[in-house]
């Protein structure tokens, strides 16, 4: 018998776009085992698109390269975290130029659910509010994420520690750059444009100024 020639796909009796096709096949040869033929069609997947990490991964778990397999998902967990904040977080600064307080309340705490579930730290959980309280000019509000932020500085990275993310490979971080960050952030709270509602609020004062 000769060797088995790969399928036909159709959708209501006509031929299948590139894209179902191209997972199809994929789908047909790493069932086959044919690996080598099954990886040819990630090639008309984008470098852009994360669905072709994903087959990356299961070709590698196919393949019994475990490790390697784990590392390519947790990348799409972890960049699919900046675009998710990118997206949510502009939508929040949308709702804010058009004066809807409650919608952009709503989607900074989206913001913070995603970034609790994936294990970003304390600092970018708490970073979303700071648009939505300055916005409102809510001193006591202010204050609460700006004391959050500048105390958890040093949870920016934690995400290096997750073990959702155990197979990737970070580069060290030197503390020396946590500091800088702590001095940039004070410097821009102690903008009076931006944070001069604030003047007069005691443990503010303390808090920006006696450091």
């Amino acid at each position: 018998m000769g060797a088995e020639s790969a399928p036909t796909f159709t959708i209501w009796g006509r031929k299948a776009p590139p894209y179902i096709i191209n997972d199809s096949l994929f789908g047909f040869y790493l069932r086959k085992k044919d690996y080598t033929k099954a990886e040819k069609y990630l090639d008309y997947f984008s470098e852009y698109d994360p669905m072709k990490s994903y087959y990356q991964g299961r070709l590698l778990q196919k393949q019994g390269k475990i490790k390697e397999a784990y590392e390519k998902y947790e990348n799409i967990i972890f960049s699919g975290f900046s675009t998710l904040n990118f997206v949510l977080s502009t939508m929040a600064g949308l709702a804010l130029r058009e004066n809807d307080i409650g919608y952009a309340r709503f989607l900074s705490g989206k913001v913070q659910a995603v970034a609790h579930t994936l294990e970003m730290g304390k600092y970018n959980e708490y970073s979303p509010m700071l648009d939505i309280v300055c916005a409102g000019k809510d001193v006591e509000g202010t204050y609460k994420v700006v004391k959050h932020l500048l105390d958890n500085v040093g949870t920016m990275y934690d995400f290096r520690k997750s073990g959702l993310y155990k197979h990737m490979k970070f580069r060290d971080i030197d503390e020396a750059i946590l500091d800088g960050v702590k001095e940039k952030l004070l410097e821009g709270f102690r903008n009076e444009e931006e944070f001069g509602y604030m003047a007069g609020y005691e443990p503010w004062e303390k808090l920006i100024f006696d450091r």
